[in-house]
């Protein structure tokens, strides 16, 4: 594991991901007499389409716990102020971050909070021309910079501390009263072209874009910063205004004030630059709801050729936990993942040290809004084949007892705390990584991190396991250059990933059995486009639950002819037991 900051950075190129099934609780009641074909489930979420249906109280804070040099105070208005006073050295770091980005964008404003990042230090009321602006940055002796991410868009400038109020003043100007000046707008598109052609000269953006497409689905925008060029390059001052009447808020945002300064005299200096801001008047994310991410509703591989690729590279992604949905699963994550980073890890030996990857990588991406897991690997080009498959076996072993010690247990424990110990080093550099946790989860997070990790278990890091990673769907992604399709073994190395899994699953109710009905339709999209394949259903009941096999039979084949599968590609096997569900696929003839 490493430093925060330097994490962030990393997860952001690799991710996981979840997928489970629901179906309609009175599908096979007694008295059914004929299942209907059904379309495939549209969602996890108990009908609960947006994050807002279900936002949790251990999100929402009064004052929160700091550590002591953190003061914190929350204006008229709601803006949360927050100062960080560290007087080693006479610099001072003024952020304002807000909970804009991808999360908030539809494909018609994928990019704009992007774009709006850029245009922000661009000309203001005050400051009315980009000559201005600059000059007065220049007067400052101010440094600038702003990013933009899945769920946060952050502002810092930094200064010689004898500067820091003006340098409030000056950030109240640019939050409150940009001018969005259409020639401004068509320069900056120069410099956001410059950055996609940085990525699109990158194989692995390729490998990285079209996996989180299957990944997100309908809602991928919702989780690329960077957006669209084509509508970034359409945008208009009339948008970046609408996009401001939306997020940008004091309720919205915080401003934190980091190094050499007193406390009281921020408090003051925010009060009078950023009093008078105008808080929303209404509730932002009520009247802009998040939709919620749909499962990925079958597994996916793919191979993507690319003339510029040098080196294959191999990424395996799942949906993963929620702040919102489930914030215990975040840290048991973060300290397995810390666990498989170890050189002396299992995960390490097995694939790097015995010459099948040259480098491999898993890692979570903590969100608030369905994180993604990711494994990242580049295999040795003379072993590609049994690489994969390899790293395949290696994955169904995570959960295993003994697949990590208890040293290395407290040792990830002890990497993930020295780290965030470490991120206090710097008050530069610890505002942003603040930010990002206030942004992903709340203030509470990044000071209760240390006892959170402590308090990991092993059965926690199972859990977490078998609830976001096993039999859970998931997408794989190989990214080669062209001349070496042919060395690949497609049947066995991609496509057999999921062709021979079996579902084997044990429920705590004959109700809960019916339940998995609506997964069957996954294996049967798998069945049309794999047609040496047939589809094996084991349903095990209690004697006066006979019906049950026979109502899976007939929910096949009403459902089989949806996707013009053959009845004879499929089989159910009724017998008495369970209850439990096994599905199966095979080779034909097998």
């Amino acid at each position: 594991m490493m430093s925060r900051d330097r994490l962030v950075l990393l997860r952001v190129w690799v991710a996981i991901g979840l997928i489970g099934v629901v179906v309609s609780c009175g599908l096979f009641k007694k008295s059914q007499t004929k299942v209907e074909p059904t379309k495939m489930p549209d969602t996890l979420w108990n009908k609960k389409q947006y994050y807002y249906d279900m936002f949790p109280e251990h999100l929402v804070y009064d004052v929160p716990k700091l550590p002591e040099n953190f003061h914190f105070k929350r204006l008229s208005n709601g803006l949360e102020v927050v100062v960080i006073e560290d007087h080693s050295v006479p610099l001072v770091t003024v952020e304002i971050a807000v909970h804009n980005g991808a999360f908030t964008e539809d494909s018609s404003l994928d990019g704009l909070s992007h774009l709006y990042e850029h245009m922000f230090f661009k000309a203001n009321k005050k400051y009315r021309s980009q000559e201005e602006f600059m000059d007065r940055v220049k007067e400052l002796g101010i440094i600038f910079n702003g990013t933009t991410s899945d769920e946060r868009v952050n502002y810092f400038f930094t200064m010689p501390s004898d500067r820091w109020r003006e340098g409030i003043e000056f950030m109240a100007n640019a939050i409150q009263f940009p001018l969005f000046d259409s020639l401004e707008m068509k320069k900056e598109n120069v410099v956001v072209a410059g950055e996609f052609q940085r990525l699109e000269s990158n194989p692995f953006w390729y490998l990285y874009f079209r996996r989180n497409k299957y990944l997100w689905q309908d809602l991928v925008t919702r989780k690329n910063a960077i957006g669209n060029y084509d509508v970034i390059l359409n945008a208009t001052p009339e948008i970046m205004r609408e996009i401001q009447r939306r997020y940008y808020y004091p309720n919205n945002s915080i401003l934190v004030v980091a190094g050499d300064v007193n406390p009281d005299s921020v408090f003051k200096a925010a009060e009078e630059y950023l009093g008078s801001w105008q808080p929303s008047n209404f509730d932002i994310f009520e009247k802009y709801p998040i939709p919620r991410f749909k499962p990925v509703p079958h597994n996916v591989t793919f191979i993507e050729k690319r003339e510029i690729a040098r080196m294959p590279m191999f990424m395996k992604a799942w949906q993963g936990p929620g702040t919102t949905e489930d914030i215990e699963a975040t840290y048991a994550a973060d300290v397995f993942f810390a666990i498989l980073s170890q050189k002396t890890s299992r995960f390490q030996k097995n694939l790097v040290d015995s010459g099948y990857f040259l480098q491999v990588s898993a890692s979570y991406l903590t969100s608030r809004f369905t994180g993604p897991i990711s494994i990242y690997a580049i295999p040795n080009p003379q072993r590609i084949n049994e690489g994969i498959i390899k790293l395949r076996e290696e994955v169904a072993q995570w959960a295993n007892p003994d697949y990590f010690t208890d040293d290395q247990l407290e040792r990830a424990k002890k990497i993930l705390i020295n780290d965030w110990k470490y991120s206090f080093e710097r008050a530069s550099q610890l505002i942003h990584t603040f930010t990002f946790w206030w942004a992903v989860a709340n203030p509470e997070y990044f000071t209760t991190y240390p006892d959170k990790i402590n308090a990991v278990t092993r059965e926690d890091i199972k859990q977490f396991i078998t609830k976001y990673i096993f039999g859970n769907n998931w997408v794989a992604g190989l990214l080669i250059p062209p001349q070496m399709e042919a060395i690949i073994d497609t049947i066995n190395v991609i496509r057999d990933t999921y062709y021979d899994y079996q579902y084997s699953w044990t429920p705590e109710s004959v109700e809960d059995t019916i339940k998995h009905a609506n997964a069957i339709r996954d294996w049967l999209f798998l069945l049309k486009i794999n047609p040496d394949r047939r589809l094996i259903v084991t349903v095990s009941h209690p004697e006066q639950f006979a019906e049950i096999g026979k109502a899976y039979e007939l929910f096949l084949r009403n459902n089989s002819k949806l996707f013009g599968v053959e009845e004879s590609r499929w089989q159910v096997i009724s017998k008495q037991g369970g209850p439990k569900l096994s599905v199966k696929l095979q080779k034909l003839g097998s």
